[in-house]
């Protein structure tokens, strides 16, 4: 097998699946009164902005969202005509209790869109400031895609999103639930174009790594037309019956433990290093993490270095051209922050790669 560390999840071909799946997301911890499957979390924030208006029609068309997020949070609210104002977050990605209320009165929000970072709770002030929201009028979305498997409560928010494709090799996948009352309009197709031009790339991956066929342009190239598909849908779908099956099929506890395994390791041997440092320098028991962040401010050689060695770090995310003026703690993380991959792909001899690479990198 060829050796890299991280991008896109690849998909075994003779892997098999149940045919007959329900489930619900109730298997992250989220309840309510009704649930959908959709193709992509973007879909589900579209959907649950229209469903607010629906429910709402005076509703303020003003939008707070983290300074810290990403182009495809801002766009369904951009595309429904909203004005997107920033709430700030410091430089850990907290949010404030009172800062989060301070800014939805400010900036006569109508909804608020809340993340949790990484798979950590940044939004510890919230129950302080729950039922003053909720007086006045604002709705509130939580955005848990990054938080799917850590075990913390959720906000009680009104209406719950979230994208299961950052987790493991689905080739879509999302879902929104709401608090109270029944969604309408829940899309029952699914995107058969995006579904197969996935699996195609994940497959091409699967066998350049494991059966050294192919080349890695053409999964490249792959993966990038699938992208290309997803980037131009004009419509709702639902999710595919191939994700839908591969995530009631997941080892969810071998996948937190994995993830916290690899985390762990990367906390004992590069803590005290010079030149870098963790975002969130404690793995609490209840956290599941996404990536493991870290801050440089020489983060292009670093990303370079590493990618030298075959290990991908992303950057999540790139600050969004559509953002208005945010704080400047939020402009540190912009320029400064890089994930570690440290998903269930991989164990310890892969973390002591990562490690010892950086510690090349720094000598």
């Amino acid at each position: 097998m060829l050796r890299e560390i991280g991008s896109n999840f690849w998909m075994d071909p003779t892997d098999r699946y149940d045919e007959a799946v329900n489930i619900t997301p109730e298997m992250f911890g989220i309840r309510g009164s009704d649930y959908t499957w959709l193709s992509t979390g973007r879909s589900a924030i579209s959907m649950a902005i229209d469903e607010v208006e629906k429910r709402n029609p005076c509703i303020e068309r003003i939008a707070l969202v983290p300074s810290y997020t990403c182009d495809t949070v801002i766009a369904p609210f951009l595309q429904a005509d909203y004005k997107v104002e920033t709430l700030a977050v410091d430089g850990r990605l907290c949010i404030k209790g009172g800062e989060l209320l301070d800014a939805a009165k400010n900036a006569n929000a109508g909804i608020i869109l809340l993340h949790h970072y990484f798979g950590f709770n940044t939004i510890p002030g919230w129950k302080d400031v729950k039922k003053k929201i909720e007086a006045l009028g604002i709705v509130v979305i939580e955005d848990r895609t990054q938080c799917l498997y850590s075990s913390f409560e959720t906000l009680d928010a009104d209406y719950v999103v979230g994208s299961i494709r950052k987790w493991h090799g689905v080739p879509d996948g999302g879902f929104l639930v709401c608090r109270e009352g029944s969604l309408s309009n829940k899309p029952e197709e699914s995107d058969l174009i995006l579904e197969q031009a996935k699996k195609k790339a994940a497959i091409l991956k699967y066998n350049y790594l494991y059966h050294q066929q192919g080349t890695k342009d053409q999964f490249l190239d792959a993966f990038a037309k699938a992208e290309s598909i997803l980037d131009i849908q004009t419509k709702r779908y639902a999710i595919s019956d191939t994700s839908l099956q591969m995530q009631a099929c997941l080892d969810a506890e071998g996948l937190k433990e994995k993830r916290r395994q690899n985390y762990a390791y990367l906390l004992e041997h590069l803590t005290g290093m010079e030149s870098i440092s963790f975002l969130f320098p404690e793995l609490p028991k209840e956290i599941t993490p996404l990536y493991c962040p870290i801050l440089t401010m020489d983060r292009v050689r670093v990303q370079s270095h590493l990618r030298d060695s075959a290990i991908y770090a992303p950057v999540i995310w790139p600050k969004s051209e559509k953002l208005p003026e945010i704080n400047g703690k939020a402009d540190v993380l912009y320029t400064s922050m890089l994930c570690i991959p440290i998903d269930q792909r991989y164990g310890s001899e892969e973390m002591k790669k990562i490690t010892e690479c950086l510690y090349r990198c720094f000598e």
